[in-house]
């Protein structure tokens, strides 16, 4: 109660001193942050994350398999879903060698009991140079979509077969002083499983005077 008192007297201040314009600004600092709602909410069962170059699994497994730890954590920590263990599909892969390549999605998620997975092809990963110049720019692209373990049917999204494309793209920087193109891939890497793990999950963003806006998860 005596904090919303507060915020009463200062609302008060804030129109007497300046007018409409001064309350409505201090109306704005005190609002709650908006909700991002998740554009899907999977149900409740042992969910595998699953991240590989469609077309060529060797070009970006390294990173792949990185993307898909980090996609995995934050999963887990917020609690959206169980998370089939990161180590166990190396480890399927590691067993299956060259043949692993020939499984479908439903079949590598069986072999580890999960119920569905979240398949992110991650078709482009990586830092280039500006022509003629010494600057470079990441970019990085992946197409998401939820997928039944059983039947191999796409839960979500439902009006494409393609999946939910997902970019990250840097400025052109010039390489030195902490940045280099293992800088912008760490980068890229963060950012891109943090967009594409709150595709899952509600989060809040927090803009305050015009600042960078600062995501924080919902609890």
């Amino acid at each position: 109660m005596s904090r919303i008192i507060q915020m009463s007297l200062m609302l008060a201040i804030g129109w007497m001193a300046g007018g409409c314009a001064a309350g409505g600004a201090l109306l704005y600092k005190f609002s709650p942050a908006p909700t991002i709602p998740a554009e899907y909410k999977p149900a409740k069962q042992p969910t595998l994350v699953f991240v590989e170059n469609f077309q060529n699994p060797d070009l970006v497994q390294v990173r792949a398999d990185q993307l898909g730890r980090e996609i995995s954590l934050e999963l887990a920590d917020h609690k959206v879903v169980p998370i089939v263990a990161p180590e166990k599909l190396y480890d399927l892969r590691n067993a299956k060698g060259d043949s692993f390549h020939s499984m479908n999605v439903p079949v590598v998620a069986q072999a580890l009991d999960a119920g569905q997975v979240i398949y992110v092809d991650l078709s482009q990963f990586s830092v280039d140079p500006q022509p003629g110049s010494e600057m470079i720019k990441g970019k990085a692209d992946a197409m998401v979509k939820l997928i039944d373990a059983q039947s191999g049917r796409t839960l979500w999204p439902r009006d494409t077969s393609g999946g939910r494309q997902i970019k990250v793209e840097t400025p052109y920087v010039r390489p030195g002083g902490g940045v280099s193109p293992e800088a912008l891939q760490e980068e890229m890497l963060h950012t891109l499983s943090d967009k594409i793990a709150k595709l899952f999950y509600d989060w809040q963003s927090d803009q305050v005077d015009g600042s960078e806006p600062t995501e924080e998860p919902v609890r």
